[in-house]
């Protein structure tokens, strides 16, 4: 039996998960009363677009990947002193690292009324989601999760595994999820643009810049 080295299991898995997109034909519904707009998230720019009603499902695209969120929020907590948004990333990233990403992120944006500050640290949140089902239409395999926590205080906490599940390309809350959610992300590492300028090891590659982008959101500085 031929043993295939990491290069080739990667080619082939990225084909078959290519194939797999193609076959689907659904397309992002997008909430049009939402204006698309640039912002950026850990020095790469996204685009964003905001989540203006309690509950619906709302949708952005850049370059070749498209990001949907499906959402709903306790009424009781969804006022106009909090704003999120979600955005799109398909490109190189560059800080602190080399590497072609897709990203898809729900984030609580800085300030109500300065869209720009959507991407910026922010730590604390009162707006409860009861739903969150983040998807992206991503063209790599390599895809990981994240659901970050806080509340009022600032108090931040790792949403527990329990609290959701992740499918390859969608992480959504459990029916009975009921939390202060400050960021939803899906990181997808892209490794069919790399060159030999870029890449290296895959497992090492995605632990650190997972780390890296995590830290970034929250403002935390790593000591390497």
């Amino acid at each position: 039996m031929e043993v295939l080295g990491e290069a080739e299991t990667r080619a082939a898995v990225a084909s078959v998960h290519a194939a797999a997109a193609r076959s689907d034909t659904s397309e992002i519904q997008t909430d049009d009363s939402s204006v698309p707009f640039e912002s950026e998230l850990f020095g790469d720019m996204y685009t964003f677009r905001t989540l203006d009603k309690p509950a619906s499902k709302i949708g952005t695209c850049q370059g070749r990947l498209c990001c949907e969120v499906e959402y709903a929020i306790q009424a009781d907590t969804f006022s106009d002193n909090e704003l999120f948004a979600i955005g799109a990333f398909d490109g190189l990233h560059v800080l602190e690292g080399t590497y072609y990403m897709q990203n898809c992120a729900l984030v609580k944006c800085a300030e109500v009324m300065n869209k720009s500050s959507c991407g910026s640290l922010v730590f604390n949140s009162s707006t409860v989601f009861t739903k969150i089902a983040l998807r992206g239409q991503f063209q790599t395999p390599y895809v990981y999760p994240q659901v970050i926590l806080s509340d009022s205080e600032g108090h931040l906490q790792i949403s527990k595994p329990g609290a959701w599940h992740f499918t390859g390309s969608t992480v959504e809350t459990s029916h009975s999820f009921n939390g202060t959610v400050l960021n939803a992300i899906l990181l997808g590492r892209d490794y069919t643009r790399d060159d030999a300028s870029v890449g290296g090891n895959s497992g090492l590659h995605l632990v650190v810049l997972f780390l890296v982008l995590i830290s970034g959101l929250l403002g935390i500085k790593l000591i390497t």
